[in-house]
């Protein structure tokens, strides 16, 4: 989408693609996170053949902790897309990788402070500040990206 849009001239259509694909996964968060935090019990009981009170606490807090930011890591996925399909895989493999160190990173800290309970800890903040980075990226160096787009244009012309 952003290629082609790029391609055709079309860069306002990238910035209204960034707002629809935000809106379209969120669609998809919401019943999935509510369904989650509502009916988690239920669904981490399924996939048990011996229940125990403990492994269905740990898969319930597991849920707790890391859904809601489903709404976060889906901003990231919208965000990379539009860096990759820029061309801009440098600043993509940035916030990619700036993710998953912080989670290794804060899972072995947490974990020893917490327990499991830091493992799944861990998750949200590396979404986040890898979120907060590709947006940064997007927002940041798609215009300049625009800018030396519109000069090649000039350019040829």
């Amino acid at each position: 989408y952003t290629a082609q849009n790029l391609g055709a001239g079309k860069k306002e259509r990238i910035r209204e693609g960034f707002g629809a694909g935000i809106r379209l996964i969120w669609l998809l968060c919401v019943p999935i996170v509510l369904l989650y935090l509502l009916t988690g019990k239920a669904l981490v009981d399924f996939f048990m053949d011996v229940p125990t009170e403990a492994a269905l606490s740990s898969g319930l807090w597991f849920l707790r902790i890391v859904a809601p930011f489903y709404f976060v890591i889906s901003v990231k996925l919208v965000a990379d897309g539009i860096l990759r399909g820029a061309g801009m895989m440098d600043k993509f493999m940035i916030s990619t990788f700036t993710d998953l160190i912080l989670r290794v990173v804060l899972t072995r800290i947490l974990a020893g402070i917490m327990g499991p309970i830091g493992i799944w800890c861990a998750w949200p903040v590396g979404w986040t500040i890898g979120m907060a980075l590709s947006v940064i990226f997007y927002r940041k160096g798609f215009g300049k990206f625009f800018k030396k787009d519109c000069k090649k244009r000039e350019n040829s012309l």
